[in-house]
């Protein structure tokens, strides 16, 4: 749960507020290690997780349906030098979703990087991947993978610690996960260094579209 890239060191403050405690995200069931969780969110953040989630859902394609399974690693934890401590970070193990063309629940988006091509194409684990990533960078200005470190292998990091309330974020070139994170995009998803807009899914926009 390190999340150093957007966590000052100087920051004095009591470990958090009031938090909320909720067992779903945008009405969607949260689990940990295969039994319903219950996270502690800092309300804003609460939010802008829900957002993420949404903008996510409307990008997919329209055979992807939910309830979905959202399981995480981690919301609150008193860890210093971290978001979480806070309750304005989470760690995402993996989304399921239900294909509506055969009923059958599906990875939609899975963070465990090491089982990559072990049910499907991994290139295809890898697109769905990075599609995820871009939809929650677009909420949240620290999202922290695989490419950042060897920690990030099995989960994908999400704090508002530097974007604030802000409702969206903006590239930062001085940012070095996120250049990381629209090279990987770039080529992953379109295998096209010049390309930078795709849409389909739901809703016709900018964004990713995964398959």
């Amino acid at each position: 749960m390190n999340c150093a890239e957007s966590f000052p060191t100087d920051l004095v403050v009591p470990f958090h507020g009031d938090l909320v405690s909720r067992i779903e995200l945008w009405d969607q069931p949260t689990y940990y290690l295969g039994n319903t969780f219950t996270g502690a969110y800092d309300a804003a953040f609460y939010h802008r997780v829900e957002y993420f989630l949404e903008d996510w859902y409307y990008l997919l394609p329209d055979h992807w349906r939910n309830p979905m399974r959202i399981n995480v690693l981690g919301v609150h934890v008193d860890k210093a030098n971290s978001w979480h401590m806070y309750g304005r970070a989470i760690d995402f193990a993996s989304i399921s979703m239900l294909d509506s063309n055969g009923g059958n629940r599906f990875t939609a988006f899975e963070c465990a990087v090491d089982t990559w091509g072990t049910k499907r194409d991994f290139n295809i684990d890898r697109r769905r991947y990075w599609a995820a990533v871009a939809a929650i960078n677009y909420r949240s200005a620290d999202v922290l993978h695989y490419l950042y470190n060897a920690e990030h292998r099995n989960h994908v990091h999400m704090d508002n610690g530097r974007s604030g309330t802000a409702t969206t974020t903006t590239f930062n070139s001085g940012s070095p996960v996120l250049v990381k994170t629209v090279q990987a995009c770039l080529t992953y998803i379109w295998a096209s260094p010049s390309r930078s807009t795709a849409s389909g899914g739901r809703r016709p926009t900018a964004g990713c579209a995964p398959t």
